[in-house]
């Protein structure tokens, strides 16, 4: 019986931390998603790549935008502006997939270090 609780402990705690290295594994791809330009601070999210997209589909060139703080940003190339958030998210959503992939494929605690 207390072997049985024993490994029960184990698997307990081993569940925690692969929880606790799923929100941090998370919390690096939220911040790793900002784009950083002209002192103003941009999230690259699909939603607002979907919103530039939209712009440059309707051959709109400039436009001021809202920073992450609220501070307007003349984006004088919107079409630059999109290349760029869109390397940031699918530099961010790769590398996210990577290290989840690894982490869920972790079977004891000392492999569950994000590396």
């Amino acid at each position: 019986m207390n072997e049985d609780l024993k490994k029960v402990f184990e698997i307990a705690n081993f569940m925690n931390s692969l929880n606790n290295q799923k929100r941090e594994l998370f919390e690096e791809f939220n911040q790793s998603l900002f784009h950083f330009k002209d002192g103003h601070v941009f999230k690259a999210t699909s939603e607002f790549i979907s919103f530039i997209s939209a712009l440059t589909s309707n051959s709109i060139n400039s436009i001021v935008l809202l920073d992450v703080n609220n501070e307007p940003y003349n984006v004088e190339d919107v079409k630059q502006f999109l290349e760029d958030i869109i390397s940031i998210y699918v530099e961010a959503t790769n590398s996210y997939y990577y290290n989840y992939k690894k982490l869920t494929q972790s079977r004891n605690i000392e492999s569950l270090t994000i590396k």
